[in-house]
């Protein structure tokens, strides 16, 4: 009896390590990616999102003990590259929308981008909400800001140059200026950083994130979202982020990046 027990014990053991070792995948997981970033503004910084996001998922497949392998296309929308053979997962801004949802499966997102609203270091507003009747500059022509004056009660007033808008906000002409994240980010954290600062997050977000077929690969989706987390916990995610040039949306004193960029 003690033989048959210790023989079905040591099958057990060998089918275990079979199912243990067919699980690990072997084989790159190969990632598609625009390098226009399309929907996203980005006002010449496309090369940097392209690092960053390269050293990101080389982080969290080192993190995850995967490998993820980036194809580079100029295909867009870059989310059709879904439809190819050996494509697993592309990085795109893709909307959350319910449509979309039942398509694919998202990752928590990545990199943030979007309007923000940028005030003086001594203001204490946090949205637009809080900014009925007052005064608010913007880049004549910005898509964002101009659909967020439809919404918005305080009064936009457009600008030919943002960098006037800027001056006039620093001199309490005006109360705020509305313009994309990464114009704002350079400017605060550059000329403006002692008179100025970011309100808070994106007005309207816009997230780049990792992107599957619905009920596929969705282990590579808890790779993504387990491996973010731990490089954003260890402070990495921060430091590719200086390094790129780049900022940390959820957080507005990222403007404020201190230090030398290495990581």
């Amino acid at each position: 009896m003690l033989r048959v027990v210790c023989l079905l014990l040591l099958a057990f053991i060998a089918i275990m390590g079979c199912t243990t070792d067919q699980s690990k995948r072997r084989t790159p997981y190969i990632i598609g990616q625009n390098g226009q970033w399309e929907s996203l503004n980005l006002c010449g910084k496309e090369n940097n999102v392209s690092g960053f996001s390269d050293d990101l998922l080389r982080e969290i497949g080192r993190v995850e003990g995967i490998t993820m392998q980036v194809v580079s296309t100029n295909q867009s929308p870059v989310i059709t590259l879904l439809n190819q053979e050996g494509i697993d997962a592309v990085l795109t801004s893709l909307a959350t929308s319910g449509q979309n949802m039942r398509r694919y499966d998202f990752s928590q997102p990545y990199f943030l981008a979007g309007p923000v609203l940028v005030i003086r270091k001594n203001a204490s507003y946090t949205s637009l909400d809080q900014m009925k009747a007052k005064d608010i500059g913007f880049e004549r022509g910005n898509v964002w800001a101009l659909q967020l004056a439809n919404t918005a009660d305080a009064v936009f007033l457009p600008y030919d140059d943002i960098l006037r808008a800027f001056d006039d906000l620093q001199k309490g002409s005006l109360d705020g200026v509305v313009v994309d994240a990464v114009v704002g980010y350079r400017l605060v954290g550059g000329i403006y950083r002692t008179v100025l600062k970011i309100a808070g997050p994106p007005l309207v977000p816009m997230a780049l994130r990792l992107v599957v077929e619905k009920g596929k690969n969705e282990e590579l989706i808890q790779h993504f979202n387990h491996g973010l987390e731990v490089v954003k916990k260890d402070g990495l995610y921060t430091k590719m982020l200086h390094y790129w040039g780049l900022f940390d949306a959820e957080d507005p004193s990222s403007a404020l990046y201190e230090g030398e960029p290495n990581y």
